[in-house]
Formats: structure tokens, sequence, C-alpha cells
């Protein structure tokens, strides 16, 4: 047939009850994602069998009353600007982030978030890069890895305390588990 130039399109959708594990934590990853969270369970007297509900939702008076309401989303999304991002939205894609990203996860279990500790950056970083190489994830740079924490913990500030006699660049208010937080 003729040639013709066209511009593909497409969404992925998925449906989980867990959020799926990826080596990659970057900011270009979670950009593409929206986490829509579905809370509400149906008990099985609640549940309407599929044919009946296939009946119910394709009736003309139904369809009609869905392209309408799907109008008016239209018209109001052009005035915003774009979709809206309701509290739901937002809290989801932060558990997702949370559960996904591999610093985020690793800060949970191996550290404590405490106002009087602190730890030197050095020691933080070595020990998340050693459980990352361990774990077979890529390691971060100390510029890298600086960023991210900020990202996932931004409360945490940084400073030079004393260690061993030697000024020493730290992050407060959180210390590594072990016994050694330095």
């Amino acid at each position: 047939r003729d040639s013709f130039e066209f511009s593909p399109f497409a969404k992925l959708i998925f449906s989980a009850n867990h959020p799926p594990r990826s080596a990659d934590a970057s900011h270009a990853f979670f950009r593409r994602w929206v986490a829509v969270p579905f809370d509400r369970t149906f008990e099985e007297h609640e549940q309407i069998p599929r044919s009946i509900l296939d009946a119910m939702l394709t009736e003309p008076r139904e369809l009609s009353g869905l392209l309408n309401m799907a109008l008016d989303a239209h018209a109001t999304m052009q005035q915003r600007g774009g979709f809206s991002e309701p509290d739901s939205i937002r809290s989801a894609m932060q558990d997702f982030r949370a559960s996904t990203d591999p610093l985020a996860v690793w800060l949970d279990q191996a550290t404590i978030e405490q106002p009087d500790l602190f730890v030197a950056k050095s020691a933080l970083r070595t020990a998340y890069n050693d459980h990352a190489a361990r774990e077979g994830r890529p390691t971060l740079a100390p510029k890298a890895f600086g960023h991210a924490l900020r990202r996932v913990r931004p409360q945490i500030e940084d400073a030079q305390r004393m260690v061993a006699g030697h000024y020493t660049h730290c992050y407060l208010a959180i210390g590594l588990r072990s016994e050694d937080r330095l």
C-alpha cells in the first residue's frame, strides 16, 4: 500500500498488588509513572455478575452519560491546562517511590533518624554502595548519593563534626544501625 506518516502513541497500564522492582531510581523513571490507588474492596455479596454489569454499562443511556461526563472533564482539563493531581495520587506516588527506590528502602532498613545522631558522609555512602554492590545494583558517586539522599530525606542536613580529632563532613540527624556509626 501507499506509505503514510503517523506519530505512534501508547500508554502502558499495570494493575498489581505490589509495585514493580527496578534498579532505576532516577527522576526520569519516576516521572513516567502515575500511581493510582484502588482502595475499595468489593465483598462477595456486593459483586455484580460480569454479564449483568456489562449489560448495565453498555445501555445507551449509560453510555450517553459517560460521554457527557468525559466532555465536561475535557473542558475543565483544558481550562486548567492539564490533569489535576489529587492528594490520593500524590500519596500513592510517594509510597510507590519509597518502596521502589533502592536508596529509600535501604535507608529505612539500615539507618536511624534522631536529632542527636550524625554519620560521616563517606561512611553512609560506603555502607549503601556495599549493599548495592551485593544486590547487583549500581553504586552512587558522592555527588549523586548526596542528591539522591536529599530527594528521599529532605530533612537531613549536613555539617562538619569533629571525628577522631579531625573535622569530617557529616549528615546530621541520621545514623547507621550498626555499632560503628561513623
